[in-house]
């Protein structure tokens, strides 16, 4: 027998440093469970729950630069004994996220009632991935929960079960608008907002140790309590409590929504009925001149008939948008990609291409180059109605063509006399012998810029066949003239 041994060394190869990478950035991850129940264990204190306990979870997501983040993806790990509350545990996808700036997103959980004895806390977790991340060290959090027994409370008396609600209002000093039914409200850097909740007891049974929290968004300074305990609240009672927070005085320029959220509990709640235990709240706040929208049409001269790319952009949310189209002599088409608008928010902040491409590319007036806009008209938040508006130009030229040389009348009903203008205008088609004597015209007519076709059957103006032979066809239209030749076969 024998026997070999071999050491394990680790390579020390260190990723590269992709932190001066063009576009790269530095994003980080943060969890925390909100609840108004702390313990200590070995000189460390946590918050704690009861089995039975429904508490929200709050992810807060920053991006330090120096690059904007791309197709950010969040993912949440939480314990068996911990459950989602209407949502399912599908990841979580940002878009985009400014640098220098963070968002928020919370999610309910609850405690299973019957825990396992050798369970004495309960670690969730949240990471992060995102395409153009540089730093990895900071895209994963945990929070930590300890567990406390039901035993250490006084019973519960009551058989029956609480159904709670909560709604919120909102009041400023600033201005308010109406869209489509709701109220939007805006407030000013510095302002001191009011927020009213509302809880309702939807059924017979009393509400019991109710906890009622607000979490305002980050530019709102809270100037009271943001959390509250009520005893108790008697089935199908309400009762509201206020709430007073500042706008920060360093908002910066431009338009932003934010959001408060509002969330209430009983120890006895019907855990079936949680659908309305929590509410949203936006509100605007807007400072300084945003650049108007924009609109684009390409290419910037087109041909005839030749299909136009149309893209827009508004910086700033709009309630309602339009394009229109504006022909050379003044008529405005307001149909172009209606069904494409009326199913389509204009994104604040980016290019959207309109769908389908603007193919109606004919001319109206007789002149060879000739212009046709595009208007881009807006509504926003604040009522404002604005206007863009972009010019391209149509051209022709002239051009004629026969479907073939050979023509056999009889065999075939007609051949097409084809031709291209340069502008709208009226035009001749002649048919002469070859000695250079007129035999017939064949059209004279208004026509319009671009590709035109005349179907000759073969006949004269007064309806007589032309024979067989070799003939000349011409085209005289202002300044172009031009010919073909042509052989009738019969």
């Amino acid at each position: 027998a024998d026997a070999d041994t071999l050491f394990v060394l680790r390579k020390n190869i260190l990723p590269p440093d992709t932190s001066t990478t063009p576009g790269k950035t530095d994003l980080a991850i943060s969890l925390s469970s909100l609840t108004d129940t702390t313990a200590v264990r070995d000189g460390i204190e946590r918050n704690a729950v009861f089995p039975g306990d429904t508490l929200t979870m709050q992810i807060r997501l920053t991006n330090s630069g120096p690059n904007q983040a791309d197709s950010i993806r969040i993912t949440r790990t939480l314990p068996p004994e911990v459950l989602l509350i209407g949502e399912d545990s599908s990841p979580k996808i940002i878009e985009t996220l400014a640098p220098g700036s963070g968002t928020l997103f919370w999610f309910d959980v609850r405690v299973q009632d019957s825990l396992a004895a050798e369970i004495t806390e309960l670690v969730s977790t949240a990471q992060l991935i995102a395409a153009n991340d540089s730093v990895a060290a900071n895209n994963a959090d945990a929070d930590t929960l300890f567990v406390l027994r039901k035993s250490t409370l006084p019973p519960d008396t009551s058989a029956s079960l609480a159904d709670l609600a909560i709604r919120q209002f909102l009041r400023t000093d600033s201005s308010s608008i109406s869209a489509g039914g709701d109220t939007l409200w805006f407030a000013r850097a510095g302002e001191l907002i009011t927020f009213t909740l509302l809880i309702e007891n939807n059924s017979t049974a009393t509400a019991r140790d109710i906890l009622v929290q607000d979490f305002l968004p980050d530019s709102v300074l809270a100037a009271g309590p943001v959390s509250w305990r009520v005893p108790s609240l008697d089935g199908n009672k309400s009762m509201a409590l206020s709430l007073q927070g500042r706008l920060a005085e360093n908002m910066p320029a431009g338009l932003f929504v934010l959001i408060n959220r509002c969330t209430v509990q009983a120890s006895n709640e019907d855990t079936t009925k949680l659908q309305d235990n929590a509410s949203e709240l936006r509100f605007f706040h807007f400072r300084g001149q945003t650049r108007p929208p924009q609109i684009m049409a390409e290419p910037e001269i087109v041909n005839v008939r030749a299909p136009v790319q149309v893209s827009v952009r508004s910086d700033t949310p709009t309630r309602w948008w339009d394009v229109r189209v504006i022909r050379a002599d003044g008529s405005i088409d307001s149909s172009y990609a209606d069904a494409f608008i009326s199913r389509t928010p204009l994104p604040a902040g980016t290019w959207l291409q309109l769908e389908p491409d603007f193919s109606d590319t004919r001319m109206v007036s007789d002149q060879e180059l000739e212009p046709l806009a595009f208007e881009l008209h807006t509504l926003d938040l604040l009522g404002r109605r604005e206007v863009a508006r972009t010019t391209i130009q149509i051209r022709s030229n002239n051009d004629f063509a026969l479907e073939r040389n050979i023509f056999r009348p009889g065999v075939e009903q007609t051949i097409d006399i084809t031709f291209k203008l340069s502008s709208n205008r009226e035009a001749t088609l002649d048919l002469y012998d070859v000695a250079g004597r007129h035999v017939s015209r064949l059209s004279k007519a208004p026509y319009q810029a671009g590709w035109n076709s005349y179907p000759w059957n073969g006949l004269t103006e007064s309806g007589q066949p032309v024979g067989s032979g070799v003939y000349v066809v011409t085209i005289r239209s202002g300044n172009y003239h031009s010919w073909k030749k042509l052989i009738v076969v019969r």
